[in-house]
């Protein structure tokens, strides 16, 4: 799970181990990247449980107006769902 240390997402950068996703704000754009290399942003339940709820959090919050989900795989945004 990824915990926010404030609701002020003011500069914010954020990181679930587990998870692979990482979360920065600045400049009141949110952006969401995904960071799964070995099965290309495959999504989990977990994963996209994740996804879900940082979006609503930053869909939520006075300091964000724009939110951008982004992939650091070179080679894939992602490759759908999870099926193992």
């Amino acid at each position: 799970m990824l915990k926010f240390a404030t609701r002020n997402f003011n500069n914010l950068i954020a990181r679930s181990l587990f998870n692979k996703v990482e979360v920065k704000v600045e400049n009141k754009i949110g952006t969401i990247y995904m960071d799964s290399q070995k099965d290309f942003n495959a999504l989990s339940a977990e994963m996209k449980s994740n996804l879900v709820k940082n979006i609503k959090e930053l869909d939520e919050s006075k300091d964000v107006k724009v939110i951008v989900l982004l992939s650091k795989v070179k080679k894939a945004f992602c490759a759908g769902a999870d099926i193992k």
